[in-house]
């Protein structure tokens, strides 16, 4: 479930136009098709990335 104050806070559903979300985890995340339910958690993209 997204998290409703971060994304209150920073505004994510007026700038992420449905690509942008607050995931269950609280992180960022990103939809490549804002109608599907497919996305990426850009914090656990990161740290894979990084190791």
């Amino acid at each position: 479930m997204p998290n409703p104050v971060c994304e209150s806070v920073y505004a994510i559903p007026r700038w992420g136009e449905g690509y942008f979300r607050i995931n269950a985890a609280g992180h960022l995340a990103v939809r490549p098709d804002p109608d599907a339910s497919t996305e990426i958690d850009l914090a656990l993209l990161a740290v894979r990335l990084r190791d």
